[in-house]
């Protein structure tokens, strides 16, 4: 896994001191997300959780390939298929 994306332990920040956009620009990648609503650190957790165990049914069932990409598959499962958070991919 790599650490070049924004991870569970961000989220939890951003839930904890209510933050806006937050953004990770690392090489050519540029990345940001926001909370839909007010989350506890806890929420956040259970939510990551659940977006994981969706991110190892997706690549069992062959509709995703997961390589080093693990967190940022779980933000676009968290945005796209939880609708928990905004993610922006490449801004």
């Amino acid at each position: 896994m790599t650490n070049d994306s924004l991870s569970v332990s961000d989220l939890k920040f951003a839930a904890h001191y209510r933050q806006g956009k937050q953004y990770l620009i690392s090489g050519t990648r540029r990345n940001a997300f926001e909370l839909t609503e007010h989350f506890t650190r806890d929420e956040i957790a259970a939510l990551w959780d659940e977006a994981k165990h969706k991110m190892w049914q997706k690549a069992f069932v062959g509709e995703i390939e997961i390589l080093d990409n693990e967190q940022e598959l779980i933000l676009k499962i968290l945005d796209k298929d939880m609708g928990a958070i905004k993610f922006y991919e490449n801004f």
